[in-house]
């Protein structure tokens, strides 16, 4: 089975390709099933696939908290486990963080794999969404790799600890020293609003993964559990969920289903 987080929908794309592939089943990691992790159950020979975004050049806190909460019934327990992540350019140590939490229940680890996807963060200065032809190039070329991924996990069903992904330069200080200092600093929701422009449409309401969100005398209100997606951001038609004043001239990014 494929367990997949995924907030703007990158991953959930590339995670439902695979299980094309290979013939496996998806569970969406949303709402009360991401909050209150059930126990997870893989058929038998069937490995266990984690597929999430990169946050900050590592594993995103929510999934974290949820690999370290669940449950592992019958064969999951004793499944070899594989990551599929996403990154808009490179992902760190993003393996060795993932393998760490894997061993600490327990379990087998494996191989993991990487897709570069559409840049979905813009929430620091010089950082914004990719145009609309890399962005179409990324999505193209993901696709395309799917199938060498799925050929890959087929033949590492002895759980061999192999890293096909770009961790990208300078990977030890982005993961080790970067993304600690940004999850203490920069995953609260609390510098998030609404504009003028808002409609009270509701939209960022149904797209958070968190159930966070909700309408307050027509307004969006953030209720302090988010996992820092994006989702709302993107989703909105009229560009009025900012963040600070960093999002005034940043570009959305189309979600994919």
């Amino acid at each position: 089975m494929i367990i997949v987080y995924s907030g703007t929908g990158n991953t959930l794309h590339i995670a439902r390709l695979l299980a094309a592939e290979l013939d496996m089943r998806v569970l969406h990691l949303r709402g009360d099933e991401l909050l209150n992790p059930s126990a997870i159950s893989a058929g038998r020979d069937e490995p266990v696939i984690w597929a999430f975004p990169v946050y900050s050049w590592g594993v995103p806190p929510v999934v974290r908290r949820y690999m370290r909460e669940c449950g592992f019934e019958g064969s999951a327990a004793h499944a070899v486990h594989h990551a599929l992540i996403t990154y808009g350019d490179d992902a760190g140590l993003t393996g060795s963080q993932w393998r760490d939490e894997i061993m600490a229940r327990g379990l087998r680890p494996g191989g993991v794999y990487g897709v570069q996807m559409p840049n979905t963060y813009v929430f620091m200065p010089g950082m914004d969404v990719d145009s609309g032809e890399v962005a179409e190039a990324k999505i193209r070329d993901a696709g395309l790799a799917v199938a060498r991924i799925a050929a890959e996990i087929r033949g590492n069903a002895a759980g061999v600890w192999e890293d096909n992904y770009k961790k990208g330069s300078f990977a030890w200080l982005k993961s080790r020293v970067i993304r600690p200092w940004f999850e203490r600093h920069c995953m609260s929701d609390r510098h998030y609003h609404a504009t003028h422009d808002c409609t009270g449409c509701g939209r960022c309401v149904s797209v958070c993964p968190m159930l966070n969100i909700r309408l307050d005398e027509g307004k969006p209100r953030w209720g302090g559990r988010c996992a820092m997606c994006l989702a709302c951001y993107h989703v909105c038609p009229h560009h009025a969920v900012a963040y600070k004043g960093i999002t005034k001239k940043k570009g959305q990014k189309r979600l994919l289903k």
